[in-house]
This record gives C-alpha cells, sequence and structure tokens, in this order.
C-alpha cells in the first residue's frame, strides 16, 4: 500500500511543477459519463499539455479456472477507481494539420493508478477469495482520446502494469494464509461515452 501512496505524491508534485511552468493552456476541464464501462470521468487541465483524469466505474471480468478433471468460468462486476496523469504529446501536431484538439482530443502518455474491489484471483487458474478485497495495478500507458463536437467520447490506452493483492493460499481445510501476491501484467482499456461541458 506504500507504494500507491508514493506515486499519488509523486503525481501531485509532478502537477504542481507543470502548472508552475505552463501558462497557456492546450488542455481543458472535461466531465464525462461513459456506458462501456460505466462510470463518471472528470479530467482536470494543470498544465499546457497535461491533465489529471480520474475514472470512478464498474469494472466486469471474466476469469477461468481449469481445475481436473472440472472446469468453470465465473464472472465479476466490480466498483473501481482509476487515476492518470496526462501528458497530451501531439497538440503542434494537429494543430498544424488543423485537426480538432477541444476537449483534449490528442494522443497521451501516462503513468496510471488502477483498482478495484474483487472476489477474483491475482493468478490465472486461481480459486476466488472469499471476501472483496482491494486489487491495484501501477503502470504505463500510451492513449488517444477523441471528444466529438457532437459530444460523443472515444478513449483508448495500452500499456504494462504490475498488479498485486491479497492472495489466500490454502494448505487444509483447517489451515490457509494470506499474502500480498503480484505479478507484470498488459494493460488495455476502451471507453465510450458522452463529454457534458457546456459548448
Amino acid at each position: 500500500m506504500q507504494i500507491k501512496y508514493a506515486f499519488l505524491l509523486l503525481l501531485f508534485f509532478i502537477a504542481a511543477k507543470g502548472q508552475s511552468q505552463e501558462s497557456e493552456q492546450a488542455t481543458e476541464d472535461v466531465t464525462k459519463i461513459t456506458f462501456l464501462n460505466p462510470g463518471f470521468s472528470y479530467e482536470k487541465s494543470i498544465g499546457k499539455k497535461t491533465t489529471l483524469q480520474g475514472h470512478f466505474f464498474l469494472k466486469a471480468i471474466t476469469s477461468f479456472e481449469f481445475f481436473d478433471p472440472e472446469y468453470s468460468s465465473r464472472y465479476y462486476i466490480d466498483p473501481a477507481l482509476q487515476l492518470q496523469y496526462r501528458y497530451y504529446y501531439n497538440y503542434n501536431k494537429r494543430q498544424e494539420k488543423d485537426k480538432r484538439t477541444a476537449r483534449n482530443s490528442m494522443n497521451y502518455i501516462s503513468p496510471t493508478l488502477h483498482s478495484f474491489f474483487s472476489k477474483s484471483a491475482i493468478f490465472f487458474n486461481q480459486p476466488e477469495e472469499e471476501k472483496r478485497r482491494l486489487v491495484t495495478t501501477l503502470g504505463a500507458v500510451w492513449g488517444l482520446q477523441r471528444n466529438g463536437e457532437k459530444r460523443f467520447s472515444f478513449d483508448f490506452n495500452i500499456g504494462f502494469g504490475y498488479r498485486f493483492g491479497t492472495t489466500t493460499t490454502v494448505y487444509s481445510s483447517s489451515y490457509s494464509s494470506k499474502t500480498i501476491e503480484g505479478q507484470l501484467t498488459t494493460l488495455g482499456e476502451l471507453n465510450l461515452g458522452f463529454w457534458l461541458n457546456r459548448n
């Protein structure tokens, strides 16, 4: 958990630095609702090409378990939070080509923190947990966002990260242990929705 707080502190200092060094704004505050991952998103402009973005949503997860001779699958819908510090790197190029940059319609790179409460296992082919617990991923992504004139919003990103959370290991019917386990993972997210700002 200390890693998560250190990451948030790092984002705060980066944001403060970006705010002090940049005067001309190329980014904007954007409020959205999303329906592919049902939720609410708010993106705060903190510099010419930087934003802080938070997304509260319901995360859908499908897991598969293969235990001889049985096979099973489980489906979860879990509350989730994503935080990103976005740097929009192609603002000038899109401006030169007369392409839309309004509502942060640009490409970005970003460190990301993604947390959700779930019973789903950290590792493939593990049984689910008895109770929901916090599962967190720290990583970095490349993405693109397009917020159209008719309010439709498209936001896609991919990258790599490290996912960790409490894992229960059962040794016998009377003995088990809980440890924090993790693994490297790929990241990929597609969000479709509508931006709500005034025109």
